[in-house]
């Protein structure tokens, strides 16, 4: 049986001031691994082509968690409470969801991935969740497997059928969705208001702005969530 692939966009981190590694958590490999999956991190590049044949090689697309997004590409300058930024990232993540147009892979954001996505089908974001009125804490001290709060959920999505209508989360971003996309719709909100999933309206594109691979371990539910994503490319 084909178990399908999925291919994972990568963080960086410069080591000791002298190399560049390209890395990716490896709660997301477990998560997609024990789903059926096999996960496949796709190289930084700046050619398209390399970019369109990555993606060609793929059945399923994730984008995963990491640094803000520059302002620049949803014309705002930068906030004071703007943090870390890496624009060649950006500028290969738009690259990424380019190339997932022309192939139409099924798609997962996560974090980071919710917020690129948006940006890249036209939202913006609030640079920090301080300028959102009414937003609490969603950079949490719990441990990252625990939750530390509630998420609404619409019954059309596709977290529905897995967490149900409410949902206890983890939480781990300053930045989250403002304007969205006119393509998307917002599936599942915190009680402060803050997007927490939004979908495609007609193409299979889904993102959250928590952390369920950190959870997944102990966590079916969460699990569930990669399981779902999988278990639909096998059935393509």
């Amino acid at each position: 049986m084909h178990r399908p692939i999925i291919g994972l966009s990568n963080s960086y981190f410069i080591e000791e001031g002298k190399y560049m590694r390209f890395s990716v958590p490896r709660e997301y490999i477990d998560a997609i691994l024990k789903a059926g999956g096999i996960p496949i991190i796709l190289a930084m590049s700046e050619d398209e082509e390399v970019i369109m044949q990555q993606m060609s090689l793929v059945d399923g697309f994730l984008l995963i968690g990491g640094c803000d997004v520059n302002p620049v590409y949803y014309h705002e300058d930068p906030h004071p409470l703007l943090q870390t930024t890496y624009m060649a990232r950006d500028r290969y993540e738009h690259l990424l969801l380019k190339a997932r147009d022309v192939y139409h892979k099924p798609t997962l954001g996560i974090c980071r991935g919710i917020q690129m996505i948006n940006v890249y089908y036209g939202g913006t974001l609030y640079q920090d969740n301080s300028l959102k009125e009414g937003a609490f804490k969603h950079s949490q001290s719990e441990a990252s497997d625990g939750a530390s709060h509630w998420i609404n959920i619409e019954e059309h999505s596709f977290l529905y059928p897995i967490l149900g209508k409410r949902a206890f989360v983890n939480s781990f971003h300053h930045q989250s969705c403002h304007r969205i996309a006119d393509t998307f719709n917002v599936v599942a909100q915190s009680n402060d208001g803050i997007v927490e999933a939004i979908q495609h309206k007609t193409e299979a594109i889904y993102a959250v702005q928590f952390h369920p691979e950190m959870m997944a371990k102990e966590d079916a539910t969460m699990q569930g969530i990669f399981d779902g994503f999988v278990t639909g490319l096998s059935r393509n």
